[in-house]
């Protein structure tokens, strides 16, 4: 990123105004509280963050949701216009080291010390919250990508810095994951926006006088009875296939990210991405208002997400295990037993053929005691995971039971279950990390 961002708009002048600051100015003190209250998606992913690391993402989602909400919730656009003006002078203020103003931009203020967020970073947040002021429709596809940049992309480059990513290659597929996760977003509140008066499906695909249609509630109806419908539809399949393409360059960066962070990232993306994929399984009806996936199916995509980080963690450590096996080791037999151990470990990573130009190696039999090794982490990382989606199932049964004597019954289990993929988890790790 450059100094001077080309996606800044110009800056509103700022003026003191109490009356404006008021009314935005009551704030959570858990910054835990607000992810929680508006996505189930990024909540559900940030509890696999590292401790040390959950708590700037809370800080960072809760700072640039309040100031998505400080200028959604405006009474009319002057006092938006305000607000974001004051918004903009904490802004500079905490990159010129004063104290600002408002008590939610020292959640910036704490990031911005000890992580190194970039004030262009800052800016370009505020710059795409100014645009969704003069909206109406975005005229194209540039527009509306310069958009998912401004209020998502630049999320993502965010997202690096706090998870201490120092990898320039990475901010990409940073930057795509955010993006095609705002494209989603779109998606799946077309009907909503359309009645706020707001498009975010380019006009060079659906063309409409979106502020006219608000303010008549009438034609709105009929515009979102009318056959145009097919059109909205083939937009949403157009943006869906957008997104679909910046989820894989995101998800192939997962692997850039630090070790801990990977699981809680690839699952956050891979719900998001389920979102899509149920509205192309309602074949794009999003006119018919918003679309949700069910609650069982996102579990079963948390549980899958999970069990393929877990895995792909687990296979990375026990193949790092094995370098380091053979760098302690000397001599040509030596040297030969240690690359057989890398071998054995390769076969379950699916890189064995990376390995086979020595024909000897091809001819090498893995261990009586590694395959035991193998066989334990695979077991007790089936019963953790089975007894981590059992507790899910039966935390919903506890939610709706048929028979209201035995509600506490599936708390119980739920808990017990809970206890047995802790420990399973706990003797997976220790099977994975074993060796020869």
């Amino acid at each position: 990123m450059s100094t001077d961002s080309k996606y800044i708009l110009s800056n509103a002048t700022f003026q003191s105004n109490d009356a404006v600051l008021e009314p935005f100015s009551v704030i959570p003190n858990d910054v835990t509280s607000v992810i929680r209250k508006h996505s189930r998606s990024f909540s559900m992913a940030a509890r696999w963050l590292p401790a040390d690391v959950r708590g700037d993402v809370e800080k960072l989602y809760a700072w640039c949701r309040w100031c998505d909400e400080a200028v959604d919730s405006a009474s009319d656009q002057q006092d938006a216009i305000a607000r974001l003006a004051i918004l903009r002078e904490d802004v500079r203020r905490v990159f010129d080291g004063q104290e600002v103003q408002h008590p939610a931009s020292q959640w910036l203020a704490d990031l911005v010390k000890t992580k190194g967020i970039r004030e262009t970073e800052a800016f370009d947040l505020l710059a795409g919250m100014e645009m969704d002021l003069h909206l109406g429709q975005v005229d194209d596809e540039e527009a509306l990508l310069r958009y998912c940049y401004c209020v998502a992309g630049v999320v993502g480059l965010m997202m690096c810095r706090v998870m201490g990513v120092q990898s320039q290659s990475a901010e990409k597929h940073a930057i795509d994951l955010g993006m095609a996760m705002q494209l989603t977003n779109i998606v799946r509140d077309v009907a909503e926006d359309w009645k706020r008066g707001r498009s975010y499906l380019p006009k060079t695909w659906i063309p409409v006088d979106l502020p006219t249609v608000c303010f008549e509630p009438s034609r709105a109806d009929v515009l979102i009875k009318s056959p145009s419908n097919a059109a909205v539809r083939e937009s949403v399949h157009r943006l869906l296939a957008m997104a679909e393409v910046r989820y894989s360059s995101g998800l192939r960066g997962v692997a850039m990210l630090p070790q801990g962070c990977r699981p809680a990232i690839e699952l956050a993306a891979k719900l998001y991405r389920e979102i899509g994929r149920e509205v192309l399984r309602q074949e794009g009806r999003v006119m018919d208002g918003r679309i949700a996936v069910p609650r069982l199916r996102m579990i079963c995509v948390a549980g899958s997400a999970l069990i393929r980080s877990l895995f792909n963690h687990v296979a990375g450590v026990r193949c790092v295990a094995g370098v380091r096996h053979r760098k302690t080791m000397s001599g040509p037999s030596a040297n030969l037993r240690s690359r057989a151990h890398i071998v054995s470990r390769g076969r379950w990573l699916g890189i064995s053929s990376f390995f086979t130009n020595d024909k000897g190696l091809q001819k090498m039999v893995v261990s009586k005691k590694q395959k035991m090794n193998d066989a334990k982490y695979l077991a007790y990382l089936g019963v953790s995971l089975t007894s981590f989606m059992a507790s899910a199932l039966f935390v919903l049964v506890s939610i709706n039971p048929k028979d209201p004597s035995y509600a506490a019954l599936p708390i119980l289990y739920a808990i017990v279950c809970v206890g047995i993929g802790i420990a399973a988890n706990v003797m997976a790790r220790k099977a994975a990390v074993r060796q020869e």
